[in-house]
């Protein structure tokens, strides 16, 4: 994990790595909201996804954290077929503002 913060402390991006995540099946022309884990996240957070390498034909957009060390994450499968992701590593970062 790094972090880069101001010297007042925020706002804060936060990088890391999941070893290991088996996203879930994602139905032809459909966008899955699936729970994942990023130890870092707080409430409030914005959160990317990506694995490492990519999945050909999955996009991942922006999250929210709402439990402490999860995101939220939609995952869209624009293709005509479902896709399966084998288990693989995530990179993710994490958008911290500070309240106030």
């Amino acid at each position: 994990m790094s972090s880069n913060k101001s010297p007042s402390g925020a706002p804060a991006i936060i990088t890391g790595l999941i070893a290991s995540f088996d996203a879930a099946d994602n139905p032809a022309l459909v966008i899955t909201v699936q729970s994942v884990p990023v130890p870092e996240a707080q409430v409030g957070d914005t959160v990317l996804v990506v694995p490492t390498p990519g999945i050909a034909d999955l996009s991942f957009g922006p999250g929210t954290c709402a439990v402490a060390g999860t995101a939220l994450i939609p995952v869209t499968n624009p293709t005509a077929g479902a896709i399966n992701p084998a288990a693989q590593a995530y990179r993710y970062v994490v958008f911290r503002v500070a309240d106030g």
